[in-house]
């Protein structure tokens, strides 16, 4: 009977892993649905010491898109376990070498408005053409757990610094000129419009995108649920996003829910979806589908 009833849970679990992918493609409300997929190994190198490295892919717009990919490594230390081991708390820090995709980026100028035809105007705007930049990434984290029952409750609470390095892309600036030809280092786009003088113009020239340094911490809560009798563990989690250049302001909060199944206590493999709430209006929420396999040793 409980087993029939722990089974339903894990059913349950999938299904709302699963569900968000056909709920994307009929109300989408950000840039479409993502894929996070993650390789890491573990290695045990002293009593409480631990290494560990990952290599990460991550897909996004409906998997059309690279969105970035990551390779890391980091040390732990476990501070502290009670003695039926129900309660530990580690320690770890580690760094991250990423290079990210960014998409095209309008940002709209003036409203042209012509003089002799108030009735006629023009959204002047830049156009950024994709590019990618390298991300460097420090993390340092203080992490607790405790098991109650089958149940493990965990609270990570971790400081991140990201330098972005300075980089050149091509910028792209439209504009209406009353002139009906282009000046040196301009293009014409589009010709008179109804009988009306002039035409769009775009100037094309490269634009540094300086470097910078965003410092964000990040509070985890998880609950994991050991089921009887079975290799399947359903997880769930949420984490915040404090920005640290904005005073403490929210960033953002990631929402988790998944499976882990472990084989032989060495492979350990986890299915999740994760929804993410932006708090900016400038980023869209999004919505995610994750795989991570991670080999102990």
């Amino acid at each position: 009977m409980k087993q029939s009833f722990f089974k339903k849970i894990l059913i349950a679990v999938i299904c709302s892993t699963l569900l968000p992918i056909s709920l994307y493609s009929q109300n989408n409300d950000g840039e479409g649905i993502g894929l996070w997929t993650s390789i890491g190994a573990e290695k045990k190198i002293a009593k409480g010491f631990n290494a560990d490295m990952e290599v990460e892919y991550r897909m996004r717009d409906n998997f059309d898109h690279t969105d970035r990919w990551t390779v890391g490594a980091g040390l732990s230390y476990r501070l502290y376990r009670n003695k039926d081991k129900t309660f530990s708390v580690k320690a770890d820090l580690g760094y991250k070498y990423m290079n990210v995709w960014n998409a095209e980026e309008r940002s709209d100028k003036d409203l042209y408005v012509h003089p002799d035809f108030e009735d006629y105007t023009f959204q002047e705007y830049n156009i950024d053409e994709a590019y990618n930049i390298t991300k460097h990434r420090a993390y340092v984290s203080l992490s607790a757990s405790y098991e109650l029952g089958r149940f493990k409750f965990g609270l990570r609470e971790r400081y991140q610094m990201t330098y972005n390095d300075k980089k050149q892309v091509m910028e792209h600036k439209y504009r209406y000129t009353e002139s009906e030809s282009a000046e040196e280092g301009e293009t014409i786009v589009s010709g008179e419009n109804d009988n009306i003088p002039g035409c769009v113009v775009r100037e094309s020239e490269p634009e540094w995108k300086d470097a910078k340094t965003s410092n964000v911490f990040r509070s985890r809560f998880s609950i994991d649920y050991d089921i009887p009798n079975f290799k399947i563990n359903p997880y769930c989690s949420v984490e915040l996003f404090n920005n640290l250049n904005k005073n403490f302001a929210l960033n953002k909060t990631r929402y988790i829910i998944g499976g882990e199944y472990t084989y032989k206590k060495v492979h350990s493999f986890k299915l999740y979806y994760q929804y993410q709430d932006q708090k900016s209006d400038d980023d869209p929420n999004s919505s995610v589908i994750g795989f991570n396999y991670k080999f102990e040793f």
